[in-house]
């Protein structure tokens, strides 16, 4: 079983305008010593040694060679017979040090059995000689859809819409020519995007707001994945710390997660289970009632009405298509954005790289932002147009006691706008069209937090509350300067906790101080991490305000617990886990992983940062999953 053992070591890659010709490749085993020597030229990555590799030696006067092949699982590696062996952050995620041409036959032969991608540096007295690339895939022809024009007449965009098409195709031809998934991925962006702008009742700007998100994540998945890449010189990274060899093994790992849960997601079809109940009756059928006029103990709650349907029951209609595409997200890391989805994008910051080993930055944390995207579309088709003043209308209607529903799923529409209405205060009369998009406007984005919280504690946290609290607490003393949205956080948590209350009698109260507990629990194992002991103090002097709270957003808990949750979508979350379980912390053998989730649940508990557990997590999660 091959180990990482031995530390972290350095390349410098530096070249010189002076001489255009000659390039000189240092190591180092401490970072310090690297950047003493800086200049203007220097490109600098770690490598992580295996079995105790010590830097390589390049200062000889007799021939070496570095050897970079990628992307390869490192557990393939069994036995190692090179001077030293090392992993990388990069795409190319191994470098073999040879001292011998038959060590550089060996590791060609490796190579060419694994179809890996290879780059050789001969290397004397730190002078990189003549390089050698082997095992690139000849470029593949682009597919035809991602390079047509993007044809919409009220987008004057020309600039950025030509970066969109010329970013889809430098992505998708890299992807291929390093052996990666480029159409389950990029030509089905392509083609939802073109959808998605091709939208008549979109407007111009949020148009462009779309590409522009789209041009940033493109590029930054781009050069953070595939720079470092065969030829390596060619390609340096923007990253200063990885500018030699690029992130791609830990943007593959997080692209793979989130590929994990979109796919769950995907087959589950909750948007598609939704717009079904168009064609199903209004409970009870003779003489329908407001749904929020239920208590959590009537049987229409326990027969998960969302789930009685098989997803393969009906294809989408093309009007469903349209109104609800479902875009991958692209993925990417930055400094700037940390933890945040969009429709388009998915960002997670720097310090996961070397952090996911430990809740403070776990990649765990993608749940909750990958979930805000199946809230939004959910919430999309249930609410108001809120540009329209019709839908607005119609949606009003439906919250009137003598309208008929035509169907379970008005009924719903009254259920979601009736919650979070009912967040601020109980629904008058009176109410007009243009009071009820206010409301909207102002409390959908609330409410979608108290939605995502409660669907991410239920799915993918098994409704444990401690792990919960413990996990959402630790990451938020990662943020500067929230104190004053404490109360906020709060009121989120008491909600998901609430999901497993909701039938139980003083079920309010038991939620308020089982939150309580676990805060002050969390506080004595993390003294240091922020906001916790604020969190405290709030729940105890207000406790009155925050029952009160979660009273007024009980319903959306309701819809969330009763709604949308599925004790069989749940499983499928967690299936797998046996194997994660078993596998021993920085070794690689055998086995792969099936639940890259189930993997960075169980992994992500250490108090202390480690970059070592944390590059062994990443190479898992990038090069080690069959999913």
């Amino acid at each position: 079983m091959l180990r990482m053992v031995g530390g972290t070591h350095f390349l410098v890659f530096r070249s010189s305008i002076a001489e255009p010709d000659r390039s000189y490749v240092y190591s180092y085993d401490r970072f310090d010593d690297a950047l003493a020597k800086w200049d203007a030229h220097s490109r600098i990555s770690p490598i992580f040694a295996l079995e105790g590799a010590r830097p390589p030696k390049l200062s000889a006067n007799e021939l070496c060679w570095l050897f970079f092949l990628g992307p390869i699982f490192p557990g393939v590696l069994a036995e190692l017979e090179f001077s030293g062996a090392y992993l990388t952050l990069g795409i190319l995620n191994v470098v073999l040090f040879c001292t011998t041409p038959q060590q550089c036959d060996t590791a060609r032969a490796l190579a060419t059995s694994l179809n890996a991608i290879w780059e050789e540096w001969p290397v004397t007295g730190n002078v990189v000689g003549r390089v050698a690339t082997g095992q690139c895939a000849e470029p593949h022809p682009i597919a035809r859809e991602l390079l047509g024009p993007i044809r919409t007449p009220t987008l004057p965009f020309l600039p950025t819409i030509r970066e969109a098409q010329t970013l889809l195709a430098t992505t998708y031809g890299r992807a291929l020519l390093h052996n990666l998934p480029a159409d389950p991925i990029l030509s089905r962006f392509s083609k939802v995007f073109r959808q998605l702008l091709d939208q008549s009742d979109l407007m111009a700007v949020e148009k462009l707001a779309y590409l522009v998100t789209t041009n940033v994540a493109l590029s930054r998945h781009l050069w953070q994945t595939y720079s470092g890449s065969a030829s390596i010189a060619a390609h340096p990274c923007n990253l200063s710390t990885n500018s030699l060899l690029a992130i791609g093994t830990a943007s593959l790992a997080l692209q793979n997660l989130a590929r994990f849960l979109e796919k769950i997601y995907e087959n589950a079809r909750l948007p598609g289970r939704l717009a079904h109940l168009k064609n199903v009756p209004p409970y009870p059928a003779a003489h329908p009632i407001p749904l929020a006029n239920l208590p959590s103990t009537d049987p229409f709650w326990t027969d998960t009405p969302l789930f009685k349907c098989e997803p393969s029951y009906l294809p989408p209609t093309a009007e469903e298509a349209a109104q609800h595409p479902h875009l991958p997200q692209l993925t990417y890391f930055s400094s700037r954005d940390g933890f945040r989805s969009t429709d388009i994008s998915l960002s997670a910051p720097l310090e996961v790289i070397t952090g996911c080993n430990t809740p403070f930055w776990t990649l765990h944390t993608l749940t909750h932002e990958i979930t805000h995207t199946l809230i939004h579309s959910l919430m999309g088709q249930l609410l108001p147009n809120l540009t329209d003043s019709n839908s607005i209308q119609q949606t009003l209607d439906l919250l009137r006691p003598e309208t008929r529903p035509a169907s379970l799923h008005d009924q719903f529409r009254a259920f979601l706008t009736y919650a979070i209405w009912k967040m601020n205060s109980p629904i008058e009369e009176s109410i007009t069209a243009s009071e009820l998009g206010i409301r909207i406007r102002r409390d959908a984005r609330d409410a979608d937090e108290v939605l995502t919280h409660v669907f991410d504690y239920l799915y993918h946290y098994h409704s444990d509350s401690s792990k919960y609290v413990k996990a959402v607490w630790v990451s938020w003393a990662t943020i500067p300067n929230i104190g004053d949205r404490v109360s906020q956080y709060v009121v989120r948590c008491l909600c998901a906790i609430h999901s497993n209350n909701l039938r139980r009698d003083n079920g309010v109260s038991i939620t308020v101080d089982t939150l309580h507990e676990l805060l002050t629990t969390v506080r004595k194992d993390y003294p240091e991490a922020q906001y916790l002991q604020q969190a405290i103090d709030e729940l105890a002097r207000r406790r009155d305000y925050y029952i009160r709270k979660l009273n007024d957003r009980a319903l959306l808990v309701k819809f969330v617990r009763y709604v949308l949750f599925s004790e069989d979508l749940a499983r499928e979350m967690a299936r797998g886990r046996e194997t994660v379980e078993s596998l021993k912390s920085q070794s690689f053998g055998d086995e792969r992983i099936t639940n890259p989730l189930a993997f960075v649940e169980q992994w992500s508990q250490d108090n202390e940062l480690s970059p070592i557990r944390s590059i062994w997590m990443l190479q898992y999660l990038a090069h080690g999953s069959t999913q």
